[in-house]
């Protein structure tokens, strides 16, 4: 199952994917908010990780799968990348490129 496609209606009906961008739009990284003072500190994320960077790295490995990339591209996932593609924090934009560069193998971009 992993890294198959063989989740991915569960994961779109369920509501995963918009989730999953939720994450990424309301995250103080990308809405340019300060963190929380307690970020990262009881959150279980380690140092350097944190929701945004999860969010996105989980969204790449979606859009790989045809049912997961269409569902992203339908609640306007390429716009979304493209407003943090000038983030100042290297992996985020590492993980934007990925997901780009994925989208365009796909021939979505």
């Amino acid at each position: 199952v992993r890294n198959s496609a063989d989740l991915c209606h569960e994961l779109v009906v369920s509501g995963a994917l918009e989730a999953l961008l939720n994450t990424v739009t309301t995250s103080p990284e990308a809405t340019g908010a300060p963190p929380p003072a307690s970020a990262g500190s009881s959150t279980g994320t380690g140092e350097g990780q944190s929701p945004l960077k999860i969010a996105l790295f989980s969204l790449g490995n979606m859009c790989t799968h045809r049912e997961c990339r269409e569902k992203l591209l339908a609640l306007n996932f390429r716009e979304i990348v493209g407003s943090l593609a000038s983030s100042p924090d290297q992996v985020v934009k590492k993980y934007i490129a990925r997901i780009q560069s994925k989208l365009q193998a796909a021939g979505a971009v």
